[in-house]
């Protein structure tokens, strides 16, 4: 008699930030083995990401690369092979006009697993007037505990099927060399800072009256410290004209300033893991990229901070507390602060992530 089929996890991945979300759960389901996953990639990332296609050869999990428009028009084949979908979006949770790929899932009626991918993210701890009341996923997986006061415009009935599984951002692709040159000019220095900034115009990470007396800080450290690097990132590698305007100001009057440009040079499409292998220490705005330093074992420090969430990081808002954190790197442990350690650990939370979805898809009735 024919053993039963296995039930099978499907999840479009379109570009990187799908990729960084997702692929560590998918590893963790495959790893356990009692569901079969299968992700549909859209191909552009062999280009942007080079080192997926051996990642996902090493990692034996079952996988195609197709065109992004292949997996627009006609995800709904995947979907009727699939028994549920692993997404970072939700069809439902915006009012906005529905991607065809959206359609499909909601049409098919199969069950979808939300999960988080940012640190603070609308719909799960910031409002926004886009987002509606409702919510297709039938499990959602938050990093942090469900705060009722900080996430009041959820629904009750929405709050019921969240499930807290700690930080699951595994980075699962191999590090980017670093060109010979860039090493070269890192050798030079006796300490190099990467400095995370969010997009100017994100009132909700920082206030923009205090960009201009950021980055007179961030000068004031450069001049007077021309041993120490600062490396200037970029949220997620995107510039608008004001922080390309401020960042490149500041290089261009400072040798120990680079700026990191996403699409061109030396740092093209390099991620947060790759540029974090450059550092020593790493200063940020609110953001994933926090926690992103501290779990790659980077002394962290936040600027600006004004959420509670990352109480237990310093926080840099004048020149003397910039220097401090450079001067203090070393006594730092990135393991014992109280951010990593509300966050958990790794194996545990992507174990626990895998456990929920596989309660999912094996109870009767799915």
């Amino acid at each position: 008699m024919p053993a039963p089929r296995r039930k099978s996890l499907t999840c479009f991945i379109s570009h990187a930030p799908h990729f960084e979300s997702c692929m560590p759960v998918l590893l963790a389901l495959h790893r356990r083995g009692r569901v079969d996953v299968a992700p549909v990639i859209s191909a552009r990332m062999k280009h942007t990401d080079p080192g997926i296609v051996q990642a996902l050869r090493d990692s034996g999990i079952p996988h195609r690369f197709v065109t992004r428009a292949r997996i627009e028009l006609f995800s709904w084949l995947d979907l009727r092979r699939a028994d549920a979908v692993l997404s970072y979006g939700d069809p439902l949770a915006w009012r906005k006009a529905l991607r065809l790929r959206d359609g499909f899932l909601i049409r098919s009626g199969k069950p979808s697993v939300f999960i988080q991918h940012g640190l603070l993210q609308e719909g799960i701890n910031l409002d926004d007037p886009k987002l509606g009341d409702r919510w297709y996923a039938s499990l959602l997986l938050w990093w942090d505990r469900l705060d009722p006061a900080v996430s009041s415009f959820l629904s009750q009935e929405v709050r019921a099927r969240v499930r807290r599984v700690g930080f699951i951002k595994r980075n699962c692709l191999g590090l980017r060399p670093v060109p010979g040159a860039v090493a070269q000019r890192l050798a030079g220095y006796r300490q190099r800072l990467l400095v995370a900034t969010s997009v100017p115009g994100q009132t909700h990470r920082f206030s923009l009256e205090t960009l201009d007396r950021t980055y007179a800080m961030f000068a004031d450290f450069a001049r007077a410290n021309p041993d120490v690097l600062l490396i200037m990132r970029p949220h997620r590698g995107k510039q608008d004209d004001l922080g390309r305007r401020l960042d490149e100001t500041l290089a261009a009057a400072h040798d120990n300033v680079i700026v990191m440009d996403r699409y061109k040079g030396d740092f093209a499409y390099w991620n947060i893991h790759d540029s974090l292998q450059m550092c020593d220490g790493v200063v940020a705005h609110a953001s994933s990229a926090v926690l992103d330093a501290l779990y790659a074992d980077k002394p962290t420090a936040m600027l600006y901070n004004d959420w509670p969430v990352f109480d237990g990081l310093t926080d840099i808002r004048t020149l003397d507390a910039l220097s401090g954190f450079s001067a203090g790197l070393a006594g730092i442990d990135p393991r014992a602060n109280p951010v990593r350690q509300r966050f958990g650990e790794l194996d545990a939370n992507l174990d626990t992530a895998a456990a929920l979805i596989e309660d999912l898809l094996l109870r009767p009735g799915h």
